[in-house]
């Protein structure tokens, strides 16, 4: 019953970015033979006001988008992770949650919510402290329409670890982990869950964590079958603090699953790289994670962002042909030394749909640099094209990418395309035979995520039959195409 009011919810509200599967060329999955054309993964465009958020509070000596961003009621709102070592008197002030809202996504506003008092004042914009027995980190928040408690309408998810008072009265729930270089173990962290009616005012499940590992940085998702899944940094190696990437899921985001490892870097990857953490969006029914890359060599510890894909939300391949996705600032910016992504990226947001906006923390220096006066950790914004992560391009020479068997769901096709130079004609080939069933007419003259393909002869595609479409192209580019 709760999945069934679940899908009415978001698709009357129009909120989800899984109503209807895009093809994309992120990775090979769709494509069965080219010519002439090549793949370009596409960097997102980094605002030029970033960083857009920065650390101008008493209560902030540094801030980071170890967070989430959603665009909820017509507005963006941040939940993100406050750093502030310097409080000694109170622990719980060492490591925050803030929160942020924005009408536009650039101009941002850190309201006095009257939650918390910091030295005297309860002027701020805290809504969630730490336990201070350790650090605080990545709050990942979701908002869950199909929840019938309206208490527990957002839900976050966050890495804490157990007050000693805590500790003595209840216990910990979870053998203590073990230490290893890189990685000290303490007793009862772990990771938290709490409740929100309003994304404001949290409350804390009970005072123990739900689940434990050697791990933290944390994303989360609610996916379309109504269950939470979170993606995180985690390490099975016993000579070392090994960062792979993590999973656990849950239906009632209270009792999670064993935590599993679900990738790993390998000999292709360049000498001491880990994987940090992995944020990860449900995109119309393709499962696109960024991947924090860290590269752990005595001389490096850079940490940007690359690909990876998965078909069922757990079994995961590295995609984009491993290139960068979203790299590192140059020397001297403010995203120089680590860039760190939102828990999910936003997809269409109501005020640009055509674009997708890609919120992240920036370090002015790289992660383990032991010179902290000159670390400066602040938030920024990149956008991108609606599907424009990959596109398949043909130049100066005529080309044609073919796809693998597709069965339609639908009988109109749509392309997200720049043909405002050339052009892009599609034939429909039968697969087994290798016949051109049919020939779209050419689209030219646009530049367009969302463009309908008409056929010669009124032609029309059925949801019964497979279909190989070859996109022949000259001086073009094609992000996606699906059915709708």
């Amino acid at each position: 019953m709760r999945f069934l009011v679940f899908l009415f919810l978001v698709f009357y509200l129009s909120i989800n970015t899984y109503c209807q599967k895009k093809y994309l060329f992120i990775n090979d999955d769709n494509i069965a033979k080219t010519y002439g054309v090549n793949r370009t993964i596409n960097n997102p465009v980094k605002h030029n006001l970033n960083p857009l958020i920065i650390a101008d509070k008493e209560w902030e000596e540094g801030v980071n988008c170890f967070g989430s961003v959603i665009y909820d009621n017509n507005k963006f709102r941040m939940w993100y992770q406050i750093y502030n070592a310097k409080e000694k008197t109170d622990k719980r002030f060492a490591y925050t949650v803030g929160y942020a809202e924005s009408s536009d996504g650039i101009s941002w506003t850190k309201p006095n919510l009257d939650i918390f008092e910091y030295k005297g004042s309860r002027q701020n914009n805290l809504v969630l402290l730490s336990y201070g027995a350790s650090d605080l980190y990545s709050p990942a928040v979701v908002k869950d329409l199909a929840e019938k408690d309206l208490a527990k309408r957002y839900k976050m998810f966050y890495w804490d670890c157990m007050s000693d008072e805590n500790l003595k009265k209840h216990g910990n729930p979870f053998p203590k982990g073990v230490n290893v270089p890189g990685w000290t173990a303490l007793d009862g962290e772990g990771f938290f869950v709490a409740f929100s009616p309003d994304g404001i005012t949290w409350t804390k499940h009970g005072t123990q964590p739900v689940f434990t590992c050697a791990c933290d940085a944390s994303s989360l998702i609610l996916d379309k079958d109504g269950s939470y899944k979170s993606y995180f940094k985690i390490s099975n190696a016993s000579d070392r603090h090994f960062r792979v990437l993590g999973y656990s899921e849950s239906n009632d985001f209270l009792k999670w699953t064993t935590p599993k490892t679900i990738l790993e870097p390998d000999w292709k990857d360049e000498h001491g790289t880990e994987f940090y953490g992995m944020s990860v969006t449900n995109y119309f029914n393709n499962y696109i994670g960024l991947i924090w890359m860290y590269y752990n060599s005595p001389s490096d510890k850079l940490m940007d962002i690359q690909f990876a894909t998965s078909n069922n939300s757990i079994d995961w391949q590295r995609a984009g042909d491993r290139k960068v996705f979203l790299p590192v600032g140059k020397s001297g910016e403010w995203d120089a030394g680590a860039a760190i992504v939102a828990s999910q990226m936003i997809v269409s947001p109501d005020i640009d749909k055509d674009k997708i906006y890609i919120y992240y923390g920036g370090s002015t220096t790289r992660h383990d640099d032991s010179r902290k006066y000159h670390r400066e950790n602040t938030i920024g914004l990149a956008t991108i094209r609606l599907d424009g992560f990959a596109s398949m391009d043909a130049k100066l020479f005529k080309g044609f990418i073919e796809t693998n068997p597709i069965t339609p769901n639908n009988k109109n096709m749509y392309i997200n395309a720049i043909a405002n130079k050339g052009y892009i004609q599609i034939d429909v080939v039968n697969p087994k035979t290798g016949e051109v069933i049919a020939k779209s007419k050419e689209v030219k003259n646009i530049d367009k995520t969302k463009i309908l393909i008409t056929f010669e002869n009124n032609w029309q595609l059925t949801t019964t039959q497979e279909y190989a479409f070859r996109f022949n192209m000259q001086k073009a580019s094609l992000f996606s195409f699906w059915f709708e």
